[in-house]
This record gives structure tokens, sequence and C-alpha cells, in this order.
């Protein structure tokens, strides 16, 4: 099994963990363009340089990880915050304000 975007047999997230930062920049871009007059709905309803991403379990590590590559995101609150790879003392982007929630009994995610 496995795939160009299935990750490995070994580990199915891989794959999941390098797409889904890039997928959140993605649609940045996306509300970008609809807010430059692709569709008059949106033009200049959208701020994208005040972008704030928030998730849960792996969704806290997709926020965490986009922040990392697009300096759109202004402001980034991870809940439980759980992933491939721990982000904490490897984080480069040190300057996006962030809130990170975890419980102290939380035997999936140990944080």
């Amino acid at each position: 099994m496995g795939g160009a975007r299935n990750g490995t047999e070994e580990n199915p997230v891989e794959q999941s963990a390098i797409d889904r930062p890039i997928d959140v920049s993605f649609l940045i871009d996306q509300m970008q363009r609809l807010s430059s007059g692709v569709d008059s709905r949106w033009t200049g309803r959208i701020d994208c340089r005040k972008v704030g991403v928030s998730g849960g379990s792996f969704g806290g590590y997709t926020a965490m990880a986009a922040a990392e590559i697009d300096d759109r995101i202004a402001a980034i609150i991870p809940l439980v915050p759980g992933g491939p790879m721990p982000l904490g003392p490897k984080r480069k982007n040190c300057n996006t304000p962030t809130m990170i929630l975890v419980g102290s009994l939380d035997t999936t995610v140990d944080n």
C-alpha cells in the first residue's frame, strides 16, 4: 500500500504531516485570491495578513507546522497538539503568538 500522498505502510501519517501545512497555505492563497476580486462577494473582506490557525490533536500539530512555513499566519492555538514530530525545541518561528492548550491527564498525547 502507500504511495505519493498516502504516507508509507510503516507510518501512514508521514505524508499527511507534510501535506497538511501546505494545504493550509493553499487555503490562505485561495482566500487571498477571492479577496483580490475574483469573487465580488469576498472582494476586500479578507485580510490574509491576520490569519489565525487552530486545530486539535493532529490539527494542533498542523497549526504549528503551518506557522513554520507561512508568515501570513499571525497567531496559532494548537489544542493538545500531537503529530509525528515534536516542534517545540526545533521550532524556528518563535515570533508568532501561540497559545497551546494541553491536558495534564491526557494519556494519548504526551505533553
